[in-house]
């Protein structure tokens, strides 16, 4: 299988097709967006724009045929409901929001506006009955982490062969995700017959002491999220190289920076894959017959100097695997 394209689903190449082939926006048309986001607006500074910029190229011009509100919960779960509700109210012709939290809530206020998402598993959750065929009113993009968690785990028992532990690191303020995040790993452990425990860290001090294990025999291996906020990420290298845990991300950015290995699927436009999506609603198709679109690129990205650091001996068939090689 090639490695760049671990991937490859027909659904969601059948979609990626269908978006290019949409009809004219029919004359006269008006429709309105509502827009749910769980976090902070400065966390999303960069949507709002680039959600214009797609829906416009489809021919949908905000103030012209396409209203839409936003709304920002600032992590509040109380607040998240409440809007949720009160969108459901102003009887949008669709909603957009990202996440498991924002998703659920919008689920429970309503069966039958057509929700557009993105979330790490819409099957798994209990928004989607297959991906082909989501049956509902809820439909959109796989983040693709159960079979990231599946690929993760396997490349750090690879690089750590007698592995028995592995610690889930996340950022403390991203707790009302955790489940999503921890859910697929913790199959991926047992399936592996690993142990499996989380720690959310919010400082250094947090992290060093979420690393500190039993390392009698040496199997502890960590994976390690979104820390890039509050921790740098060349000290995150640093704290698990001096507690001697390999480590594996989700991005490349942090083995770039001294970490042990990463691997992710990558999407190439998410905001034009919601906005194709969107589209699709507008002009009167089902979310229930939309397929979840999952991406269809993968990197895995080694660091080798580390590698030696840890003194781990890295088989010859992950060095050919990688996608890139760090020194």
């Amino acid at each position: 299988m090639d490695r760049r394209t671990l991937l490859t689903w027909t659904v969601c190449l059948g979609a990626f097709g269908a978006s290019h082939a949409q009809p004219a926006v029919p004359r006269g048309a008006k429709k309105r967006l509502a827009v749910l986001i769980f976090d902070r607006p400065e966390s999303w500074d960069f949507f709002p724009p680039e959600l214009r910029s797609e829906l416009g190229a489809l021919g949908w011009i905000e103030g012209k045929n396409l209203e839409t509100q936003w709304r920002y919960a600032n992590g509040d779960p109380a607040l998240l409901r409440a809007h949720a509700a009160q969108m459901v109210a102003s009887a949008p012709d669709a909603i957009l929001t990202r996440g498991t939290p924002a998703t659920h809530a919008l689920q429970q206020a309503t069966r039958s506006i057509p929700i557009l998402t993105g979330v790490g598993d819409p099957v798994g959750f209990g928004f989607a009955k297959t991906y082909a065929a989501p049956g509902g009113n809820v439909t959109g993009i796989s983040w693709a982490v159960v079979e990231a968690s599946e690929k993760q785990v396997e490349l750090l028992r690879a690089l750590v062969p007698k592995l028995a532990l592995v610690v889930v690191v996340e950022q403390r303020d991203r707790a009302p995700f955790l489940t999503e995040i921890t859910a697929p790993i913790a199959a991926a452990t047992r399936a592996a017959g690993l142990e499996m425990r989380t720690a959310l860290v919010g400082d250094e001090a947090e992290l060093r002491r979420a690393l500190q294990t039993d390392r009698g025999r040496g199997e502890v291996g960590a994976l390690i999220y979104g820390l890039g906020r509050k921790i740098d990420a060349k000290n995150v290298a640093d704290i698990a190289l001096a507690a001697g845990v390999p480590t594996m991300f989700d991005s490349r950015f942090y083995v770039d920076a001294g970490g042990l290995a990463s691997f992710r699927y990558d999407w190439d436009n998410q905001t034009r894959r919601a906005a194709a999506q969107i589209d699709k609603v507008f002009h009167g198709e089902s979310p229930a017959r939309i397929p979840f679109e999952l991406p269809t690129r993968a990197e895995f990205v080694l660091n080798r100097k580390t590698a030696r650091l840890l003194d781990l001996q890295v088989p010859q068939a992950l060095l050919v695997r990688a996608d890139a090689i760090v020194e």
